[in-house]
């Protein structure tokens, strides 16, 4: 039930599960496709994939970035979208918001090809509301 999973998630011990286990599956993800990740990686830091994860992935309270949000697209098989709002027109008044889809690559895992997921037609299953620092899971009404 929708409600059941509402209140257990607005536990702060089992939120930070939930989170964890995710940023293990990014984690994993990360190290198991290192070669296509090394080059975004070395582009944020000057680390090794492995010293990436240990350092920025894995550890709670750290910031993720697109590099995280692909990685774990890609390890679920689950397209995902994230929404921002764009201030930069804020001076005049206006303010947008924008989206930016992630939808797993096709050869990431074997799953992907069973599930038949064509990057042209696949619409995000998730959606996450990106606020500086954090992100929110947003319903459909």
């Amino acid at each position: 039930r929708p409600e059941e999973l509402l209140e257990r998630t607005r536990d702060q011990t089992t939120s930070d599960y939930v989170v964890m286990f995710f940023r293990f599956v990014t984690s994993g993800e990360i190290q198991r496709r290192a070669e296509f990740f090394e080059p975004f990686i070395s582009g944020l830091t000057n680390s090794t994939v492995t010293q990436f994860c240990k350092s920025s992935v894995e550890p709670m309270g750290e910031e993720s970035d697109h590099v995280h949000i692909i990685a774990l697209s890609d390890a679920l098989g689950v397209p995902i979208r994230v929404m921002y709002l764009d201030r930069s027109s804020c001076d005049t008044g206006n303010l947008s918001v924008n989206h930016h889809d992630f939808i797993p690559a096709a050869n990431s895992s074997e799953g992907d090809a069973a599930m038949g997921l064509n990057p042209a037609e696949e619409k995000p299953y998730i959606t996450l509301l990106y606020r500086p620092g954090h992100y929110d899971i947003l319903y459909p009404k």
